[in-house]
């Protein structure tokens, strides 16, 4: 019976995010080429050197002998299944079963990248895969510390490659850096010389290389040129224009309604994790690979991108979600580092028998079913239309 109810749950959670996985990629395709993700993509540097501009500029020089509209919709749907495979893999690896339904389908953390068709296809998956590659490296150099030639050349240009997909990777390459850090602390010194130059790249690209009304426009025509339905810039026609005039700061605390929706999505995104902290004695585990020092730095860099980009942007549900996925991804390698160590995790006496069925299954159907309901993307248009909670 138990064994029935464990399969009929997690087979219930396998088809609704699969459904939901291909609506949202059928939405995709259908939105081309006037969309809003779809705009944002067609950023490039033909017109002249401008932040988000990677996927744009190999798009546009791909469009003379390819269909792009059907090859990056397939490209980014293969990254979301690769991503999505590689980490259920990973976290059904290191933690229970219980764990991995709940951090995996909660539409707080993972699935909130399917959950709206309107987020599917944005960069965002895209400096995600790259940051979760960067801390996989970094923590089989952690395991293993032999040769890594190859190892370190795929950290350097996955946070080259990272950066120039999108600026707003800055805030969240943090808690992949701790891993790097720990995996060369033979030669800190000049790790921490290369993190901070390409950090501080970063933020000259982001700030100094927002484009001119010019560039937009001309950028704009080009892929007219090629797509004569290409008729509304979608999220081409931020390029040029100071964003932070258009946003509000701190959009949350303009109502009750918002200010509950804020303390909502926090509570929904950190609730799985507290717990798994918790059971797996979380702080001990991270002291004991990393030092005190570094999983205090750590904290920091879990809450710093949340906290920032609330005030800079308004959509603080996407923030807030990708802080605390950005966490868990390294929460579950400081989890299997230890364990490499020592063989085992020091699980809480009390969670030794937990099982994914009665109480559990319950708890984590509630849990599942409420983020569902409240957890929803809204279009970034700068107005104050924000990403947070629906109801």
């Amino acid at each position: 019976m138990r064994q029935s109810t464990d399969n009929f749950l997690a087979l219930s959670l396998f088809v609704l995010f699969f459904a939901n996985f291909i609506y949202s990629v059928i939405y995709f395709y259908n939105d081309f080429p006037n969309g809003y993700v779809w705009g944002e993509l067609f950023i490039k540097y033909t017109d002249g050197f401008v932040r988000r501009g990677l996927t744009g500029y190999l798009l546009y020089h791909a469009a003379n002998f390819l269909n792009v509209h059907i090859v990056w919709t397939v490209f980014i749907s293969f990254v979301y299944i690769l991503f999505f495979v590689k980490i259920y893999s990973f976290i059904r690896e290191n933690v229970s079963y219980f764990f991995t339904i709940v951090l995996f389908f909660s539409p707080a953390l993972l699935a909130f990248l399917v959950k709206d068709p309107d987020l599917f296809g944005r960069k965002d998956i895209l400096f995600l895969a790259l940051l979760a590659i960067i801390m996989a490296k970094a923590s089989a150099i952690i395991i293993s510390p032999g040769k890594q030639g190859k190892a370190w050349l795929t950290i350097a240009l996955c946070y080259l490659v990272a950066f120039l997909i999108h600026e707003i990777t800055l805030f969240f390459a943090l808690l992949p850096a701790l891993l790097v850090l720990h995996a060369n602390k033979k030669h800190t010194p000049a790790t921490v010389a290369a993190i901070g130059a390409v950090f501080l790249l970063s933020i000259l690209f982001a700030v100094h290389f927002q484009g001119t009304a010019a560039m937009r426009e001309a950028m704009f025509h080009d892929w007219q040129a090629l797509i004569p339905d290409f008729t509304t810039q979608g999220g081409m026609r931020f390029i040029g224009k100071d964003i932070s005039s258009h946003a509000t700061p701190f959009p949350w605390l303009q109502n009750g309604n918002l200010r509950f929706s804020y303390i909502a999505a926090w509570l929904l995104a950190l609730l799985p994790l507290g717990l798994l902290m918790y059971v797996y004695r979380f702080h001990t585990v991270c002291t004991d690979v990393l030092g005190r020092g570094m999983t205090w730095l750590a904290y920091g860099g879990a809450l710093f991108p949340a906290v920032v980009l609330t005030f800079m942007i308004n959509d603080f549900g996407r923030t807030i979600s990708y802080s605390c996925l950005m966490f868990l991804l390294f929460a579950l390698h400081i989890l299997h580092i230890y364990r490499d160590r020592h063989g085992d995790l020091p699980v809480r006496p009390c969670f030794t028998q937990l099982h994914f069925a009665n109480t559990p299954v319950l708890i984590g159907s509630l849990y599942y079913l409420l983020c569902w309901k409240l957890y929803h993307y809204v279009p970034l248009s700068m107005e104050p239309r924000i990403i947070s909670l629906s109801f």
